[in-house]
């Protein structure tokens, strides 16, 4: 059984009780549980995750092409029949041979600006379009800030890029699907590339710039994993509004649609502003919770560092021992 704050707290075990924090991330808790060797991961359900399962206990989300992955099976299971199976203090099991299979579609959007040589490598720009949608109980759960906020930057970068342009590197802005679901858009992606993964020079994400991160500097957003490459650093010597993470216990590098290009070998990195902003899976984020000023400024920030990387000689590179070992 696993409450508190901290995942890495969480107790060695094959089955697995978790109760997360109200209204926070689950990704960081099913890490921890799978690092530790669990293979039945049983999470309370809580407002945030309500949207996004809902009524009877579920399993996790995979594509339907894709194979069961080998890691825990995890479910979400009402908050009383998790008090429950807490206060019994017996065994748990689950037979995949009673689940029921339910379908739905989901969609990656994709933009392409060509560039003037082919062999210049290609630059992506990319946020995820989704949200939770309506929860069970009928709550809206507008998703402004997660993620409206990345999907209007890659629009109004591609459309300064393209007023910029020509550039010498063609770019390439996507929009994922399903990265609620379990980040499904940018694993489809990478592997139904549209253009070989070899082609790609690098890989910006942009999640949650929707505020400023009170413990950054005033402007700046944070950019995960930013010590793993120079691709940080080379966007801020350009005049982008960047810089490190202060979340590092919270692996945001491993929590956003940037990791599956990054364990395909692609350096890719995720911008966000305020990553634990207390609007985060909540029916208040909002329109009226989002602070456009900085949204402007951040965006505004990346355009002609980007055009310069678009533009010049300079491809991103890992640090040593910086890219993810592929899994």
């Amino acid at each position: 059984m696993a409450e508190g704050q901290d995942p890495a707290a969480l107790p060695a075990g094959e089955v697995v009780l978790i109760a997360p924090p109200e209204g926070g991330g689950v990704r960081a808790w099913i890490g921890a549980a799978t690092q530790k060797g669990a293979k039945l991961i049983v999470l309370r359900q809580t407002a945030a995750l309500a949207g996004a399962v809902g009524g009877p206990p579920r399993t996790s989300i995979r594509l339907a092409e894709t194979p069961a992955r080998g890691g825990p099976v995890v479910v979400v299971v009402p908050g009383e029949t998790f008090d429950r199976m807490r206060a019994a203090g017996g065994t748990a099991s689950f037979d995949p041979g009673q689940a029921t299979v339910e379908e739905g579609v989901t969609t990656n959007a994709i933009g392409w600006l060509q560039g003037t040589d082919p062999d210049a490598g290609v630059l992506m720009v990319s946020a995820h379009l989704d949200h939770i949608g309506v929860r069970s109980d009928g709550v809206v759960m507008y998703g402004a800030n997660d993620d409206a906020s990345g999907t209007v930057a890659v629009i109004e970068l591609a459309g300064a890029l393209a007023d910029m342009g020509p550039h010498e590197r063609s770019l390439m802005f996507v929009a994922y699907g399903s990265e609620e679901a379990g980040l499904l858009g940018s694993r489809y992606f990478v592997d139904h590339p549209p253009i070989p993964l070899t082609d790609i020079a690098a890989n910006l994400e942009i999640e949650m710039i929707g505020d400023q991160d009170p413990q950054l500097p005033a402007g700046v957003m944070m950019m995960t994993g930013f010590d793993r490459s120079n691709f940080g650093a080379a966007l801020k010597a350009r005049g982008a509004l960047v810089g490190p993470d202060p979340y590092p216990e919270q692996n945001f590098f491993e929590r956003s649609d940037n990791y599956a290009l990054a364990l395909s070998g692609i350096v890719a990195h995720t911008v966000s502003g305020w990553a634990t902003i207390p609007t985060y899976h909540t029916p208040e984020d909002t329109i009226a919770n989002l602070n456009i000023p900085f949204m402007t400024t951040a965006i505004g920030s990346l355009v002609e560092p980007l055009a310069a990387m678009a533009d010049g000689d300079f491809t991103p590179e890992w640090a040593e021992g910086g890219r993810p070992a592929p899994r």
